[in-house]
Protein backbone atom coordinates (compact mmCIF):
# COMPACT_ATOMS: atom_id res chain seq x y z
CA UNK A 1 0.00 0.00 0.00
CA UNK A 2 1.51 3.37 -0.97
CA UNK A 3 2.14 5.73 1.96
CA UNK A 4 2.54 9.54 1.88
CA UNK A 5 5.55 10.85 3.78
CA UNK A 6 8.20 13.55 3.77
CA UNK A 7 11.48 12.32 2.31
CA UNK A 8 14.91 13.95 2.43
CA UNK A 9 17.60 12.73 0.02
CA UNK A 10 21.20 13.76 0.65
CA UNK A 11 24.03 13.35 -1.83
CA UNK A 12 27.58 13.14 -0.41
CA UNK A 13 30.59 15.21 -1.41
CA UNK A 14 32.49 13.54 -4.23
CA UNK A 15 34.96 14.14 -7.07
CA UNK A 16 33.42 13.97 -10.55
CA UNK A 17 35.00 12.31 -13.61
CA UNK A 18 36.76 15.54 -14.52
CA UNK A 19 38.40 15.78 -11.09
CA UNK A 20 36.16 18.62 -9.88
CA UNK A 21 34.86 18.48 -6.30
CA UNK A 22 31.07 18.37 -5.93
CA UNK A 23 29.46 19.53 -2.73
CA UNK A 24 26.81 17.71 -0.72
CA UNK A 25 23.22 18.50 -1.72
CA UNK A 26 19.88 18.06 0.02
CA UNK A 27 16.56 17.53 -1.74
CA UNK A 28 13.46 17.75 0.46
CA UNK A 29 10.36 16.12 -0.98
CA UNK A 30 7.53 17.41 1.20
CA UNK A 31 4.91 14.99 -0.08
CA UNK A 32 6.25 11.74 -1.46
CA UNK A 33 4.46 8.47 -2.05
CA UNK A 34 6.45 5.43 -0.90
CA UNK A 35 5.90 1.89 -2.04
CA UNK A 36 7.96 -0.73 -0.20
CA UNK A 37 8.28 -4.39 -1.14
CA UNK A 38 10.40 -7.29 0.10
CA UNK A 39 11.12 -10.45 -1.86
CA UNK A 40 11.59 -13.40 0.47
CA UNK A 41 13.90 -16.24 -0.52
CA UNK A 42 11.79 -19.42 -0.47
CA UNK A 43 12.80 -22.78 -1.94
CA UNK A 44 9.82 -24.62 -3.46
CA UNK A 45 10.22 -28.38 -3.89
CA UNK A 46 7.72 -30.52 -5.79
CA UNK A 47 7.50 -34.09 -4.47
CA UNK A 48 6.34 -36.93 -6.75
CA UNK A 49 3.16 -38.60 -5.54
CA UNK A 50 2.20 -35.68 -3.29
CA UNK A 51 -0.29 -32.92 -3.96
CA UNK A 52 1.16 -29.47 -3.54
CA UNK A 53 4.77 -28.56 -2.84
CA UNK A 54 7.10 -28.10 0.13
CA UNK A 55 8.13 -24.53 0.82
CA UNK A 56 11.24 -23.79 2.85
CA UNK A 57 12.02 -20.29 4.10
CA UNK A 58 15.69 -19.47 3.45
CA UNK A 59 16.06 -15.74 4.19
CA UNK A 60 14.61 -12.31 3.63
CA UNK A 61 15.72 -10.47 0.53
CA UNK A 62 16.46 -6.77 0.29
CA UNK A 63 13.72 -4.20 0.61
CA UNK A 64 12.82 -2.53 -2.67
CA UNK A 65 11.08 0.80 -2.65
CA UNK A 66 9.95 3.48 -5.03
CA UNK A 67 9.55 7.16 -4.22
CA UNK A 68 6.94 8.97 -6.31
CA UNK A 69 5.52 12.46 -6.15
CA UNK A 70 5.31 15.83 -7.82
CA UNK A 71 7.57 18.86 -7.98
CA UNK A 72 5.32 21.92 -7.99
CA UNK A 73 6.03 25.62 -8.41
CA UNK A 74 3.82 28.21 -6.67
CA UNK A 75 3.66 30.13 -9.94
CA UNK A 76 1.43 28.58 -12.60
CA UNK A 77 3.54 29.91 -15.45
CA UNK A 78 6.97 28.87 -14.13
CA UNK A 79 8.59 25.49 -13.55
CA UNK A 80 9.86 24.61 -10.04
CA UNK A 81 13.46 25.56 -10.91
CA UNK A 82 15.03 24.88 -7.49
CA UNK A 83 13.36 21.49 -7.15
CA UNK A 84 14.23 20.44 -10.71
CA UNK A 85 17.85 21.50 -10.20
CA UNK A 86 17.99 19.57 -6.92
CA UNK A 87 16.46 16.51 -8.57
CA UNK A 88 19.03 16.69 -11.39
CA UNK A 89 21.91 16.83 -8.89
CA UNK A 90 20.53 13.92 -6.85
CA UNK A 91 19.72 11.68 -9.84
CA UNK A 92 23.15 12.15 -11.46
CA UNK A 93 25.17 11.56 -8.28
CA UNK A 94 27.41 8.50 -8.79
CA UNK A 95 27.54 7.75 -5.05
CA UNK A 96 25.22 6.11 -2.52
CA UNK A 97 22.61 8.58 -1.30
CA UNK A 98 21.39 9.01 2.26
CA UNK A 99 17.60 8.87 2.52
CA UNK A 100 15.63 10.08 5.54
CA UNK A 101 11.96 9.29 6.07
CA UNK A 102 9.84 8.29 9.06
CA UNK A 103 8.33 5.39 7.12
CA UNK A 104 11.63 4.14 5.65
CA UNK A 105 13.15 4.26 9.14
CA UNK A 106 10.65 1.61 10.31
CA UNK A 107 12.16 -0.74 7.73
CA UNK A 108 15.78 0.27 8.54
CA UNK A 109 16.26 1.84 5.11
CA UNK A 110 18.80 4.67 5.30
CA UNK A 111 20.60 4.59 1.94
CA UNK A 112 19.69 4.23 -1.70
CA UNK A 113 21.11 4.23 -5.20
CA UNK A 114 18.83 5.47 -7.96
CA UNK A 115 18.78 3.15 -10.96
CA UNK A 116 16.03 4.69 -13.04
CA UNK A 117 14.83 8.21 -12.32
CA UNK A 118 11.72 9.27 -14.22
CA UNK A 119 10.76 12.93 -14.40
CA UNK A 120 7.98 14.12 -16.67
CA UNK A 121 5.98 17.28 -17.03
CA UNK A 122 2.27 16.99 -16.40
CA UNK A 123 0.23 17.58 -19.52
CA UNK A 124 -1.41 20.99 -19.60
CA UNK A 125 0.81 22.52 -16.91
CA UNK A 126 4.08 24.40 -16.76
CA UNK A 127 4.60 24.19 -13.02
CA UNK A 128 4.05 20.49 -12.21
CA UNK A 129 6.56 17.69 -12.84
CA UNK A 130 5.87 14.11 -11.72
CA UNK A 131 8.83 12.00 -10.59
CA UNK A 132 9.60 8.40 -9.73
CA UNK A 133 12.87 7.22 -8.16
CA UNK A 134 13.64 3.51 -8.12
CA UNK A 135 16.71 1.70 -6.78
CA UNK A 136 18.12 -1.47 -8.39
CA UNK A 137 16.07 -4.59 -7.68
Amino acid sequence: MPIWDTVRIISPKYIDNEGKPKSSNILDLDIALLEITNDRNIVVTNVAGRNGSIKEYMSDGDYNFTIKGSLVSDLESAPPDDLLEGMQVITTCPETLTVESNVLEYFRIFQMVILKPTIKQRQGTRNVFAFSLSPPK
